[in-house]
């Protein structure tokens, strides 16, 4: 079969909002790829707080590997934005104290300190733009298929840009990500979601939410303006859109001709949906979508979408999604009996399912084990044996060694020196047979309650039967050996009296006789006493094995007790589960797999019904949670070697295999067609269309708008049937969507999942003060609760707690004037003048004092200070000083390029200026490091690019 086919794809999310999407698309992958990741998809996190970075994953949440994520900060910002001097200008006055709140632990909700820190972290180390190289080389070097996708032919790479516009992080980064995307992925397909403020009015802190998005709006909208030749009437300073679309992801979705119902979600809703879209987007659907794009940016680049309202040509860059589904969970059979089986497993390991299973059949085990010393020699004697084998003393040698005197006494420590070498040679320790044992206990435990080869399970019960059994014939054993060793101790008993009457015979001969010399009776005598020793010896060696083998039975009675112990706790824990956890598992089948009513918000339609429930002959391993969560409520804490976690997942693989059928069902859309009439699955299909709402909201003003709607819904295509049948069913299909959406404009995509029907919905690009909440009257407008209302009633309000200001103040007409980033690398402004101007900043010609603009000049006014430089005053701001510049003679223009060339004949301070920028690299183009200027000050009260420019300037002589 045909693998499904992905684009190259990298995923950036920004800030709390992006990481938590970035998350659950990584889920996505990860539960349609058997849990292994295409290697043609990247993702990448961005936080200023390291503690939310790398926190524990909440549950059902990914992790994020190392190479996945970036923290960025500022270890001293108080110090580093002093340092930095004007390079900073950018940052509203108001802003400036907020950046001890930085040091690790986010942006502090103001945008400011966002792109203070990136544009701080990438002056510094280029921890980004290292990162996106090295991503750019890992995407465009995949080639080879992976295990469960093929790649598709696309030269592009996709970049998903995930964020929110309310927050300090995403909402104060977004611009300079992207730039450096635009930098480091050379023509990549550039798109971004930015979360709307409605879901985060009332999380944390709020009071900056809607200011922050309204700048932030400003500026995409700014930024999104690139070709156009006119807007309200001025000239454009920018020929590049920043992003290739942009995705608005509000709470409130958006109703077409107000006949579908308006839905509300909460942020962990939406962060499905989009993430589920975003998944999409790298397959087949993405393809088709992309292509949508295409035709939606030569539209907006040629005005297609924009709209003439009474204060001016507004431009359209705004888009939205919605994502649907229905879908039949063709394991849901299996899965039910799967929890069926775990419910069997229970019971038989309770109670046990060997059919006529008696005590008797299974007590066996102590001679099974080699330990039964309960009959004498009948039993073999393996366990007394094993501690001293018989035959190593039956003959013990040297008994020459055992010397008798004539007084009748004697000495046989020689003798047992000799032979107690030998023996304890032999010997293997208690300790050391008794381990030996246990672990034979342990593996007889494992085989008879987790069997192999289809024999079944004895049960906890019977296991408690056979243990206790097993102790009993332990003790017994014991007891039987205790009376062996008694037997023994009253054999050494004779031998001390036969030793004794023996001694006594030879005094008797010696008081005869006691000159007599090779006296019979008395070598008689002492041989009968070496006899004796000998016999002595051996009945203590009998008597020491019996007590070596008595303590391995004390050490195996104290190990089974413990287990019996164990097991009796297990056996209750199984009985608890089986009373309560059978019972929810149960219950959760029957909700997740009976029909039921969804909720109007949800944007899937479930098909499976837990009466008509489908196979499958599909060989892949599907999740079993329940199944496993329920075993693993099971883990007992001493009793971890009786059932290791290891071996339940084990079982349940098994059961789970074992439920396969081999009858394979058809695929969705043939369940359809056969079970619902005509009318029936037109309903379906509009409450399919229903479901797909884009998740952005038009304001009551844009009943005027008709935004393009995009519609794109996956067919399976792996059909059982003959290829005319497929053909008549793929026409009737498409025959009866048309009908419920009223429109023949929607693509059908053919899609391998036979099981789903996927439904990708794109509304089609509008200005974006059509979005509800987001404009006032100052744009024919009028909504009280929106951004720019709220913005306006903040920063008029006196006496108002901490300010701290979102870059803009104004409304959408004047966004060109508070611009940010430009792509462009040549303005069409780039003169001689501009290049020795920057050149006087770097070389140390110009600088600022007293507010005051100068540059150094033979004919100007001479300073009374050392080192009586001569000086021409230029103005007191930046546009006064560049004008006055512009406009020099050309004697004044002669005299400063002479310097510059005398200058730069010193190598150091040649060096010095390459430090700034490459040869060949337009010093315009420096113009991309800083932005977001501090528009509140008179100074750049109607910048423009020239202003930007010079403020580039000033940054580069600070940094010298």
């Amino acid at each position: 079969m045909a693998k499904p086919k992905l684009r190259r794809t990298l995923y950036i999310g920004l800030g709390g909002t992006g990481i938590k999407v970035i998350k659950e698309v990584k889920k996505n992958f990860l539960n349609n790829s058997a849990s292994s990741l295409p290697s043609m998809v990247k993702f990448l996190c961005i936080d200023t707080n390291l503690g939310d970075l790398n926190g524990v994953p909440t549950e059902g949440e990914e992790r994020l590997g190392t190479l996945e994520k970036i923290h960025m900060t500022v270890d001293e910002p108080a110090a580093t934005l002093h340092a930095g001097g004007t390079i900073y200008d950018w940052i509203p006055k108001s802003n400036r104290d907020s950046v001890i709140d930085i040091e690790g632990t986010g942006a502090g909700q103001v945008r400011s300190n966002g792109k203070f820190i990136i544009e701080d972290v990438e002056r510094k180390h280029e921890t980004l733009s290292r990162r996106l190289t090295q991503l750019f080389s890992n995407l465009t070097s995949v080639t080879a298929e992976d295990q469960n996708y093929d790649i598709l032919s696309a030269t592009n790479i996709d970049v998903h840009l995930v964020f929110s516009l309310a927050g300090g992080t995403g909402s104060g980064m977004f611009l300079s990500v992207a730039n450096l995307v635009r930098r480091y992925i050379p023509h990549a397909n550039l798109m971004a979601y930015a979360f709307s403020p409605q879901f985060f009015t009332s999380v944390g802190v709020n009071w900056n939410i809607t200011h922050n998005a309204y700048g932030a709006l400003l500026e995409l909208d700014y930024h999104m303006h690139g070709g156009k030749g006119k807007y309200t009437n001025v000239d454009r300073n920018i020929t590049k859109k920043l992003f290739d679309s942009v995705m608005y992801i509000d709470k409130y979705t958006y109703t077409k001709n107000h006949l579908e119902d308006a839905f509300t979600y909460d942020f962990d809703e939406v962060k499905v949906i989009v993430a589920h879209a975003l998944y999409l987007s790298a397959g087949e659907i993405g393809t088709n979508a992309l292509s949508i794009v295409d035709n939606l940016r030569t539209a907006m680049n040629s005005g297609g979408y924009d709209m003439e309202c009474p204060n001016g040509i507004k431009g359209a860059w705004v888009s939205s999604i919605g994502v649907s589904e229905i879908f039949c969970n063709p394991q849901a059979d299996i899965e039910f009996k799967t929890i069926e089986s775990a419910g069997n497993i229970l019971k038989d390991l309770l109670d046990g399912e060997r059919a006529g299973l008696t005590v008797t059949e299974t007590n066996n085990w102590i001679g099974e084990l080699n330990l039964d010393e309960s009959q004498g020699d009948k039993d073999g004697n393996y366990l007394i044996n094993r501690m001293l084998h018989p035959d190593s003393f039956k003959t013990p040698k040297s008994q020459s060694k055992i010397t008798v005197y004539d007084s009748g006494t004697y000495d046989d420590s020689d003798f047992i020196k000799i032979n107690d070498t030998v023996i304890n040679s032999l010997k293997d320790s208690p300790a050391k047979v008794a381990e030996e044992k246990r672990k034979l206990i342990l593996q007889k435990v494992k085989e008879e309650l987790f069997p192999t080869s289809g024999v079944k399970t004895i049960g906890v019960k019977k296991l408690i039967q056979i243990l206790s059994g097993l102790r009993s014939d332990i003790l017994n054993s014991k007891k039987v050996l205790q009376g062996e060793i008694e037997e023994f101790s009253s054999k050494q008993e004779n031998t001390d009296t036969i030793i004794k009457q023996s001694t006594e015979n030879i005094a008797h001969e010696r008081s005869r006789n006691r000159f007599v010399r090779d006296n019979d009776a008395i070598e008689d005598a002492k041989d009968a006493i070496r006899k004796q020793r000998v016999e002595y010896y051996k009945y203590q060696l009998e008597i020491d094995r019996r007590t070596a083998a008595i303590e391995v039975y004390d050490i195996l009675d104290k190990f089974v007790d413990s287990y019996i112990h164990e097991s009796t706790g297990f056996l209750s824990q199984l009985k608890s589960n089986l009373e309560s956890g059978i019972e929810k598992l149960e219950e959760k089948a029957n909700n997740d797999f009976s029909s039921k009513v969804l909720s109007r918000e949800s944007t899937s339609i479930d098909l499976t019904s837990r009466a008509n429930r489908l196979t499958t002959a599909s060989t892949e391993r599907h999740p079993i949670d329940d199944w496993n969560k329920f075993f693993s409520e099971l883990e007992y804490a001493s009793i971890e070697n009786l059932a290791p976690k290891a071996d339940w997942d084990t079982t349940a693989v098994s059961i789970f295999n074992s439920h396969q059928s081999a009858d394979a069902t058809g695929p969705i859309i043939v369940r359809i067609m056969n079970t619902y009439s005509k009318e029936e699955r037109i309903q379906k299909y509009k409450d399919l269309i229903n479901r797909a709402r884009p998740l952005m909201e038009i304001s009551s003003f844009g009943e005027r708008i008709n935004p393009s709607d995009f519609i794109f819904v996956s067919y399976p295509c792996n059909l059982s049937t003959d290829k005319d049948e497929s053909d008549k069913m793929l026409a009737k299909f498409k025959t009866e969507f048309e009908e419920a959406l009223g429109s023949d404009k929607f693509e059908v995509i053919p899609q391998k999942d036979n099981n789903k029907i996927l439904m990708y919905r794109q509304m089609g690009v509008i200005p974006p003060f059509y979005i509800q909440g987001i404009s006032y009257k100052k744009n024919t407008l009028s909504n009280p609760e929106s951004c720019e209302a709220l913005y306006l009633k903040y920063i008029n309000k006196a006496g108002d707690r901490r300010k701290v200001k979102p870059f803009t103040d104004s409304y959408f007409e004047d966004a060109y004037e508070k611009g940010g980033h430009s792509l462009d690398s040549e303005y069409g402004i780039y003169v001689s003048k501009m290049d020795l101007w920057v050149d006087c900043f770097i070389l140390g010609l110009i600088e600022r004092k007293d507010d005051l603009y100068r540059i150094e000049y033979n004919k100007g006014e001479i300073e009374f200070m050392p080192p009586f430089k001569a000086w021409k005053n230029l103005g007191t701001t930046r546009t006064e000083a560049y004008e006055a510049f512009e406009q020099s003679d050309n004697e004044f223009i002669s005299y400063l390029k002479e310097k510059r060339e005398q200058l730069l004949l010193n190598t150091e301070v040649s060096a010095q200026r390459q430090k700034f920028y490459g040869v060949g690299e337009n010093k315009v183009a420096l113009y991309m490091n800083s932005s977001l200027l501090d528009f509140e000050s008179e100074e750049f009260k109607t910048p423009n690019v020239q202003d930007l420019i010079r403020k580039e300037c000033d940054f580069l002589r600070q940094n010298q």
